[in-house]
């Protein structure tokens, strides 16, 4: 089943853009709050749970049943994507999934200034305070996934699109993330459908005036398209 990961920047738009595309699609929202909540061992006290809300390190912790809190909740969060669909949001999924072909991975951020405005505006707070809000959030997001997943927050590696709110609505960047999963879900199938149909062999018995016109031909046999070269 296919899935949505978003990182975001504080302020970034980032949860607007995650509530109206699962309203789309009609998917539940999982975020790192949740997933600890419903998918917790049975084992865990309430002092744990007040540790894994405050402690990224905690998650590195073995449970009672001998593995860590983060693979206990990995494996469970696995479990539930076999057969549904979701768009979570943090807890470093695009790292957990990374390897996952149906899996859409997005960041989205807003340049800082900005972002303090939106503080200012959604807090009611001083220009100071916005900013410590602002980098406080910006330091225990990123420490958080280098500490459970040794991997950078920032990097642009680890996403397929990379959205800045500057200039984009919170429309736009729904457009887009379905457009991109639409065209990965699309070159999915193709794929699958060129390993299970045997590819004709029409271009190699060919003789063509140019590469360019066999390369095109053999993309065509590929993909199933019937074609006529030069029928008159």
């Amino acid at each position: 089943m296919p899935i949505i990961t978003i990182s975001r920047q504080m302020c970034s738009l980032g949860d607007e853009v995650a509530q109206a595309l699962a309203s789309r699609l009609g998917w539940e929202i999982i975020t790192r709050s949740s997933l600890v909540s419903h998918f917790s061992a049975a084992d865990v006290t309430p002092y744990d749970l007040h540790m894994l809300a405050e402690s990224a390190k905690y998650y590195l912790r073995p449970t009672k049943s001998g593995i860590t809190y983060v693979d206990v909740l990995k494996n469970e969060l696995n479990k539930h994507l076999e057969n549904n669909s979701a768009l979570l949001i943090g807890f470093g999924s695009q790292v957990i999934f990374a390897d996952r072909r149906d899996a859409v991975h997005v960041r989205i951020i807003a340049p800082k200034d900005i972002r303090i405005a939106r503080a200012k505006k959604q807090h009611h707070v001083s220009q100071e305070q916005a900013e410590q809000i602002m980098a406080t959030a910006d330091k225990k997001h990123k420490k958080f996934v280098s500490a459970v997943f040794e991997s950078d927050l920032s990097d642009p590696a680890n996403y397929h699109l990379i959205l800045n709110t500057a200039d984009l609505c919170v429309d736009e960047c729904v457009s887009s993330i379905l457009a991109l999963m639409n065209e990965r879900e699309l070159q999915r199938k193709l794929e699958l459908q060129s390993k299970d149909t045997p590819v004709s062999d029409n271009a190699d018995r060919l003789q063509f005036k140019n590469e360019s016109e066999a390369e095109f031909a053999k993309l065509l046999d590929m993909y199933q398209i019937e074609w006529k070269y030069e029928p008159k």
